[in-house]
């Protein structure tokens, strides 16, 4: 099985604030090489493939279109000195009742237009939602009211939920404290969640590549981790991926490079960078500070297990997690003393 990342594909627009399409061309795919679709290969796209159908069924839309996707390049490229090559794009809206047709002419566009393009699929991301849908573990009904208004924007009579995947999140905190999981309890929480599975298997998955240790702060006791299951897993207990981790990492998480960014070593051996690096240490420090309660509010963390299962057992999954458990998986930690 091919891991979906590793299959070429872009982002071809937004649905709501959440929700992201991206196009997938499984013919680029390339094992053990990292295949990516090119300039030209973009250009044939949007040339040849989106503009066209978006004048076949929207013709009175094209006028927001770029003529060409060299054109639109020119168009959204930022050319001042700090933000020198950054794209910012525009978002042209396409109305719901045509994306059926528009989904169907063109991915036959692509097809006609190169034997790389032929069976391109789309796949539907919904991310972000953490926040927006808490429930506590035992109310069902709330889980359930959770889970439908994330969805809301989805015809889920359109859609084979075999084939979509949601993670759900079980989070443990306490106020004013630190709440992560032990190093030790890991095959516990396994076991928990793969209770269809053997104790051979969990362990058999613990040692395999596809199960990855998260110390934090390079302490020994306290780790998350990330398991990729294997398909015997997945027939039995339906799970496809397993995160443990700890939400005090918001503090210095960053997807871009900003000042938690990699500093590579050989910063070091070039004096005019001193002082930057010396000012970033300074301004890490002061934040660390304001998590330990100087400002008079502390920062606090908890622990967090995902399970990536297919949509219709969301309800059900990762749902089981009894004091006895929790006795043996976490860790509390008073704020104060953590940072």
């Amino acid at each position: 099985m091919v891991p979906l990342h590793k299959v070429p594909n872009f982002a071809l627009g937004k649905v709501a604030q959440r929700s992201v399409t991206r196009v997938f061309f499984p013919r680029k795919y390339v094992q053990d090489a990292q295949a990516t679709i090119t300039q030209n290969e973009f250009e044939v796209i949007y040339d040849e493939c989106l503009r066209p159908a978006i004048e076949e069924l929207l013709p009175e839309s094209t006028a927001r279109w770029p003529i060409s996707y060299r054109a639109a390049l020119e168009l959204y490229r930022c050319r001042n000195d700090g933000e020198l090559g950054r794209l910012a794009v525009a978002m042209v809206e396409l109305p719901w009742m045509i994306l059926d047709q528009f989904s169907g002419s063109f991915l036959q566009r692509l097809a006609d237009q190169n034997v790389v393009f032929r069976d391109a699929y789309f796949v539907h991301e919904v991310r972000g939602v953490k926040g927006a849908s808490i429930h506590r573990l035992d109310d069902l009904p709330g889980a359930q009211s959770a889970l439908d208004e994330m969805l809301d924007h989805l015809d889920l009579h359109a859609i084979n939920d075999e084939n979509w995947f949601i993670d759900v999140g079980l989070e443990i905190g306490r106020p004013d404290h630190v709440v992560t999981w032990f190093a030790d309890g890991h095959e516990l929480l396994l076991q928990n969640v793969l209770n269809r599975s053997s104790h051979q298997a969990v362990g058999k998955l613990m040692k395999s590549k596809k199960f990855k240790t998260d110390h934090m702060a390079l302490l020994k006791d306290c780790a998350g981790f990330r398991a990729e299951t294997t398909a015997r897993i997945q027939d039995s207990d339906h799970v496809n991926y397993i995160c443990a981790y700890c939400t005090e990492k918001n503090v210095h998480y960053q997807r871009h490079p900003g000042l938690y960014r990699y500093r590579r070593a050989d910063e070091l051996q070039i004096p005019e960078k001193h002082k930057k690096i010396i000012d970033d240490l300074n301004t890490m420090s002061e934040t660390l500070a304001e998590c330990s309660g100087t400002q008079g509010t502390l920062q606090t963390g908890s622990a967090r297990l995902e399970v990536r299962v297919p949509l219709r057992q969301a309800i059900t999954a990762n749902r089981f997690f009894d004091e006895r458990l929790l006795e043996l998986t976490v860790v509390s930690i008073p704020a104060k003393t953590w940072w």
